[in-house]
């Protein structure tokens, strides 16, 4: 296969956006998949809700509030931690740029690539975080409300940002 003699990309450049590209693409498909752990979460924590309406104190009302704002934080996050779906949007915009041309990316798109990947990466900790410690804070409120457990999930994996 030969280059296209249209290209002046030096094969190193060419080798970059190509790495670049995968990185991105593995961040994309590890907050594509947590997005829909949290989506399975979520409708988990909606069926509990709906069952403990009738029967929940104002200190269960309050956990339950707690524990959604908790995976808000993770999903959504804010402007200046972005959450999983934010990240995604980011890193889809990020790679349109990268592959619109054959050449080495920009110092700000490597840059900005960077940043979603580190927010990622807090996410994923935050997401650990909250399957490992406050599920089962909150499991143990959802017990003593009759209520099953939520689920707790498995392969919780960084975000292949990672070259």
């Amino acid at each position: 296969m030969e280059l296209d003699p249209r290209v002046h990309a030096s094969p190193t450049d060419l080798s970059d956006q190509l790495d670049l590209a995968q990185r991105i693409s593995r961040a994309m498909k590890a907050s594509s998949d947590a997005f829909y752990q949290v989506a399975g979460l979520r409708k988990a924590l909606a069926e509990r809700k709906d069952a403990l309406k009738q029967s929940a104190t104002n200190q269960t009302k309050d956990a339950v509030a707690d524990f959604e704002k908790k995976i808000d934080a993770i999903d959504n996050g804010t402007k200046r931690a972005p959450g999983f779906g934010p990240v995604n949007r980011d890193l889809s915009r990020l790679i349109f740029s990268v592959e619109s041309a054959d050449m080495r990316p920009a110092d700000t798109v490597q840059s900005a690539a960077q940043q979603s990947c580190d927010a990622l990466d807090r996410d994923f900790a935050n997401w650990r975080q909250l399957n490992e410690q406050d599920l089962a804070a909150f499991n143990a409120v959802l017990a003593a409300n009759q209520q099953a457990p939520l689920p707790i999930l498995t392969g919780i994996t960084s975000t292949g940002c990672k070259p």
